[in-house]
């Protein structure tokens, strides 16, 4: 699919080296390196229950040192390991080696500050779980990670990975492109320029890319999930930001992404932003995505009412949301930014800027609170 949007084209991406991943029958290797025993019994219970083929060491060097031998598909890291180096640093290591550096590294850690969850991010650790922590949420975990590292595999043996992405979200994601829809009207709505609208409009396309991720049984369920799938689900925005984040022609929709699923409250995941230290971007994709998903059962007064109470109860930016809710009455849930003809033609191509003001209407929006 040769998706544009606008005169700019998204630019073919170099192909991707390919990550270890567990052939047909082969179980997963998982290397758990702590220094408490019954943490590491219990960590080591979990996986072979899950199927793994567990090698357990106490130490961050040792872990490095068994890496250094076979290259896992997984390396569980505890955050402090007293003797030698700990979890970050053994983190460091193995994105520094060729042969570890796609290697997913989950760490296992009684921290829970923004700070600690940001510096893992900068060395390189993929995912986290907290003491003490969950049978199925270490199980679900490892699950995605490995359901990702398969995506992965698969956009490593295409000439242009991005188009890839986009061929597959085209064919399992139909809320995509609708939030895509919604998502470039109200940026257009408000008086953007085309390069915005564009910009907002891919956001939306893209935000639950890391759905890809998910197993096969669990994408288009439509039976309530149990608590494991609960878990699988609520790791996408982690493995969408993960797929994509090598991909330069979506640097800039990386943060709706990852974080289209926290919450004003700061009680959304995964990393608790609050207010408005979640982005910009990411508030508006999330607001969008939920009004098209209660929409999709209620018709779209409802879904305004039931959009507008979570907004009082502090799920989503306020003002964002009055935004929204007061473009969907003036232009109905079926508005369309100029220039929209419907992804399945592959084309999105906003006007140039012609002076265009937002109307007065949108201008005297309620304000927040």
């Amino acid at each position: 699919m040769n998706l544009g949007f606008g005169d700019e084209r998204l630019p073919a991406t170099p192909a991707i080296p390919a990550p270890p991943v567990p052939g047909p029958g082969e179980p997963p290797r998982v290397i758990v390196a702590d220094d408490e025993p019954l943490s590491l019994r219990f960590l080591q219970a979990i996986l072979k229950a899950e199927g793994c083929e567990v090698e357990a060491v106490d130490s961050g060097d040792a872990a490095l040192a068994a890496a250094e031998r076979a290259t896992p598909h997984i390396v569980v890291l505890d955050a402090h390991m007293p003797g030698g180096i700990n979890g970050f640093q053994a983190c460091r290591s193995l994105r520094e080696r060729p042969a570890t550096r796609l290697v997913p590294v989950m760490m296992v850690t009684a921290l829970t500050e923004t700070t600690d969850r940001h510096y893992g991010l900068e060395v390189g650790v993929d995912d986290y779980v907290c003491k003490p922590y969950r049978r199925e949420e270490v199980r679900g975990r490892v699950r995605s990670l490995l359901e990702r590292q398969r995506v992965l595999l698969r956009l490593s043996r295409v000439e242009d990975p991005l188009r890839e992405i986009v061929r597959m979200l085209s064919i399992s994601a139909p809320h995509s492109e609708r939030v895509a829809r919604l998502a470039g009207a109200y940026a257009e709505h408000g008086g953007a320029p085309p390069e915005i609208v564009r910009t907002v409009a891919r956001a939306g396309f893209f935000h639950d890319v890391g759905k890809l991720a998910l197993p096969e049984t669990l994408i288009g369920k439509t039976t309530p999930l149990d608590a494991e799938e609960e878990q699988l689900l609520r790791f996408h925005p982690e493995r969408g930001h993960q797929i994509c984040r090598g991909i330069p022609a979506l640097r800039e929709v990386l943060s709706a992404i990852r974080w289209h699923h926290e919450r004003f409250d700061g009680l959304g995941f995964p990393d608790n932003l609050k207010g408005r230290g979640i982005p910009r971007l990411a508030r508006e994709i999330a607001v969008v995505s939920v009004f098209d998903a209660i929409g999709s059962n209620l018709p779209p007064k409802e879904s305004i009412t039931i959009l507008d109470t979570q907004s009082t109860q502090g799920w989503w930016d306020p003002e964002v949301v009055a935004r929204f809710i007061e473009m969907i009455e003036a232009d109905g849930p079926e508005v369309r930014p100029t220039g929209w003809t419907g992804l399945d033609r592959a084309i999105f191509n906003p006007p140039p800027p012609t002076g265009h003001r937002p109307s007065e209407r949108f201008l005297r929006r309620r304000p927040p609170g």
